[in-house]
């Protein structure tokens, strides 16, 4: 059970951070608290739960809003964009590790095509009905804040 809310919470870190993955960091914080604060945004229909749909449709329009130049792909800089308040190094390190190439750019196909958040958002799905509720994640956030508040974070 420990093992199953502490994965739910890393999908909630990983849908908060355009549910890409290396994204979410040790931590929930900042980026479950703007999962919660654009929570009605993302929720299209209105039904008061997230779907992976609405999730990977909000995340298709920000990393486009992203991309200055308009050419299908993020550098350094406008990544960077996607999570203002995150620590440059942490968004460094997550840009590194997605530039597979190391061209110095990420492809938005590849970014909006990546499924590796499905199985967290599957386990934060407590009640098993295809979408997050707020409580769901609220209690996702909450079980990983009290895993992580003796750890260091980075």
């Amino acid at each position: 059970m420990k093992k199953t809310l502490l994965l739910g919470a890393a999908a909630v870190s990983a849908m908060a951070a355009l549910t890409v993955p290396a994204l979410a960091g040790r931590g929930g914080g900042m980026a479950g608290a703007a999962l919660l604060d654009r929570f009605d945004a993302i929720d299209t229909n209105r039904d008061g739960k997230l779907t992976m749909d609405e999730l990977r449709a909000d995340r298709l329009a920000r990393l486009t809003a992203a991309d200055a130049d308009g050419d299908g792909a993020l550098t350094a800089t406008e990544f960077a964009t996607l999570r203002p308040e995150a620590r440059a190094g942490r968004m460094a390190k997550a840009f590194s590790h997605m530039d597979k190439d190391g061209d110095g750019k990420v492809i938005l196909a590849d970014l909006s095509g990546d499924h590796r958040g499905d199985g967290m958002f599957k386990r934060a799905d407590t009640d098993g009905d295809g979408a997050l509720s707020k409580a769901e994640i609220e209690a996702a956030l909450a079980h990983r804040a009290e895993h992580r508040k003796d750890k260091p974070q980075d």
